[in-house]
């Protein structure tokens, strides 16, 4: 997932930084993991947003929206992604899963 994460840092700001992707330390932390730039923000662990007023609940799915958009507008070519997993089909593939 390194390599993905590393040509979205050029195609949106909102998107952390990656420094690097930590495998061979891994004894450290027991598992791989990334370093990232600290971006400053909040958290939220639940979806549902229980703390937030409706008003700060729509500003904050409006954003998660248009970050997603962005994302997904990406050119996978320009970005390098060309050869990073299957193409084609990913709708269909969706639409099969949620049916089953």
């Amino acid at each position: 997932m390194y390599w993905p994460c590393v040509s979205l840092n050029i195609s949106d700001e909102k998107v952390k930084l990656y420094l690097g992707y930590c495998f061979h330390v891994f004894r450290l932390l027991g598992t791989p993991f990334y370093i990232m730039e600290h971006v400053p923000g909040r958290i939220f662990k639940n979806p549902l947003l229980p703390d937030q007023t409706p008003e700060e609940r729509r500003q904050i799915y409006s954003s998660m929206c248009e970050t997603l958009a962005k994302i997904h507008k990406v050119n996978i070519t320009e970005a390098g992604l060309d050869d990073f997993g299957k193409k084609g089909a990913c709708t269909f593939k969706m639409v099969l899963l949620y049916m089953l």
